[in-house]
């Protein structure tokens, strides 16, 4: 685990989801590397937050609970593995898995205790599996999408500041099949953004996903699996910090 204390590196908001020069995954999927040791108890730490939204952000965090075979364990002091802050000065975003190892704070919510609650549950279960592992499901390779990349780009270049960079990182890019696994196209998953048709050739087009789809929990369910007897299926630890350099932040847009 991850001490919340000392010299930790500081977040900047450009950091890339991975390093361009990799063949590592972005995807709704979890690197067998990255994600957490299976039947972990996982702490989290409010950084700050009223406790009437860090109440409301625990049970939404708890929808992910059945289907995986890990322990939610909410700490306010001590070792934590996932740090979560509320700064409204910053957009939603979090650290992929163990990617967030080192990190004084690993997730951002941009969310108040008096926002819609369906838009609050999205941005919440949007960003926890990112802290499980997941990353963003239009980057699947049988993602159907055909993007008309120049509107893409003008369209996050206006509404969310974005560069071309951040835009193949977080929208265009597909990750190599024989890099990943990953289950059928879900264009109701949560980790899916909302694309307007406009952006896209053949007029794809998805809305806010509110909560998660039977595809996310079978997916996730398989990622952790319950295990039976003296069955065991973890990571290596010695890879993390290898493939946590390939991996920075993976950012939720605004709606």
């Amino acid at each position: 685990m991850t001490n919340s204390g000392g010299a930790s590196k500081k977040i900047e908001i450009n950091e890339v989801l991975r390093d361009d020069t990799t063949t590592e995954p972005l995807h709704m999927v979890v690197d067998d590397r990255l994600r957490w040791d299976n039947g972990q108890t996982i702490r989290i730490k409010f950084l700050n937050g009223s406790l009437e939204l860090q109440d409301n952000v625990k049970r939404i965090i708890g929808v992910w609970q059945p289907h995986v075979n890990l322990a939610f364990k909410f700490v306010t002091d001590g070792d934590s593995d996932i740090r979560i802050s509320f700064d409204r000065g910053l957009g939603s975003f979090s650290f992929i898995g163990k990617a967030a190892q080192g990190h004084d704070c690993t997730m951002n919510l941009f969310v108040t205790a008096y926002m819609h609650q369906q838009e609050l549950e999205h941005q919440v279960l949007h960003e926890f599996g990112h802290a499980l592992g997941c990353v963003h499901e239009h980057a699947s390779p049988v993602c159907p999408i055909i993007w008309d990349t120049d509107k893409v780009y003008s369209h996050y270049d206006v509404r969310y500041g974005w560069g071309r960079d951040k835009v193949d990182r977080n929208v265009l890019q597909k990750a190599k099949p024989d890099t990943v696994r990953f289950s059928n196209f879900d264009p109701d998953s949560i980790m899916m953004y909302a694309l307007k048709p406009d952006l896209t050739q053949n007029s794809f087009s998805t809305q806010d996903n509110p909560t998660l789809s039977k595809t996310d929990k079978k997916f996730i369910s398989e990622v952790y699996p319950k295990l039976k007897g003296d069955q065991v299926s973890s990571p290596d630890p010695s890879d993390v910090p290898r493939y946590q350099a390939a991996y920075g932040l993976a950012e939720q847009v605004r709606s």
